[in-house]
């Protein structure tokens, strides 16, 4: 289910995305590894790569902002002992984040998960996906002042950059996206293609 809005103009996507690709490296990412869990569900979504979650709570107001959101548009999402920092159940419309990370760590895994409840259905489980929900991550770190990410962004979509082709595409999707789960528009009506 595509949640992208076809009557709104254009807007650029907030991260430039030769600027990402210049910055290269290669650690951080926003959710493990949990392939017995992808086995039994393609619903869910995963990155294996060498996230370090962020230490610090200075996030904790946009994250509760964030989760707010989600939670009154139907998402569910728990805490739990996972291998993974995070995965998304698009079908059943859950968030799962590992249990005991750090506000802005819990705040980076939720802006990145949030994200693939948007993307186009063609994505499933592509490393296009993944470029597609991090440039969503860094809109909403964007938007609330946390300037550090982008660093932490730009080193995870250097990983992804052969999936860039096909995140051009995506412009219009990534833009609705960022403003839907900001509240500078309403959320979608769940369900609808």
């Amino acid at each position: 289910m595509s949640l992208s809005r076809d009557d709104d103009p254009p807007v650029a996507v907030s991260v430039s995305l030769a600027i990402v690709i210049a910055c290269g490296g290669a650690i951080a990412c926003l959710t493990g590894c949990a392939p017995a869990l992808i086995r039994r569900s393609t619903a869910i979504l995963h990155v294996d790569a060498g996230y370090e979650p962020t230490p610090g709570d200075e996030m904790g107001p946009a994250y509760l902002q964030l989760h707010d959101r989600l939670t009154r548009w139907g998402i569910e999402i728990h805490e739990q002992p996972l291998r993974a920092y995070g995965l998304a159940d698009l079908r059943r419309g859950v968030i799962l984040i590992r249990e005991g990370l750090p506000v802005n760590a819990r705040f980076e895994v939720l802006a990145h998960e949030a994200a693939h409840l948007f993307q186009p259905p063609a994505l499933e489980d592509s490393s296009t996906a993944q470029v597609f929900a991090e440039l969503v991550a860094v809109g909403i770190a964007k938007h609330y002042g946390y300037a550090r990410y982008l660093e932490i962004s730009a080193r995870y979509l250097a990983m992804h950059k052969h999936a860039f082709g096909g995140a051009k595409y995506l412009e219009r999707d990534i833009a609705y996206a960022v403003k839907a789960l900001t509240g500078q528009v309403p959320m979608p009506v769940r369900g609808t293609p």
